[in-house]
């Protein structure tokens, strides 16, 4: 038997196959557990487990839309991505349910709650910079009065 032809079955019909022109066909579903691979820097590459949160049916750009999860030392991010064909540096692939337990739950939820106060701290601290501004050095350029000879 030729090396590049393989015998496969789909439903109870046996077919020979040229494995030189044969296509993968997968098929996603919004809450498809996906895994997803972006480029970093250079020749660099990360993969991150996803899923499915959506479709977009249109006529020019069909676009599927896959959420992902992109953690660092102290951080969790959830981050979007347009999958069309105009999509650039950026893969998907079908994933089976353990790609996505192979995160702790708990550690990913503690990951995303100091995003969050991250993000709180740098939304009170500019306030708060300026009102010590204004009461401490903005008296610089309060008018001075001047002394009244008696």
């Amino acid at each position: 038997m030729d090396t590049n032809k393989q015998v496969i079955e789909i439903g109870g019909v046996k077919l020979e196959v040229d494995m030189r022109y044969a296509k993968r066909v997968d098929t996603l579903h919004v809450g498809d557990p996906v895994r997803v691979m972006t480029k970093g820097y250079g020749e660099s590459y990360t993969v991150h487990s996803g899923m499915v949160v959506g479709f977009e049916p249109f006529a020019k750009l069909p676009t599927i839309i896959v959420a992902y999860l992109q953690g660092g030392y102290d951080t969790a991010e959830v981050k979007f991505i347009h999958m069309n064909e105009n999509t650039k540096d950026v893969e998907i692939v079908a994933a089976d349910r353990d790609a996505l337990v192979a995160f702790d739950e708990k550690e990913c939820l503690k990951g995303l709650d100091r995003t969050i106060e991250k993000a709180r701290r740098a939304l009170v601290d500019p306030p708060d910079k300026t009102s010590y501004f204004v009461h401490h050095i903005g008296r610089a350029w309060a008018p001075v009065e001047k002394a009244v000879a008696a």
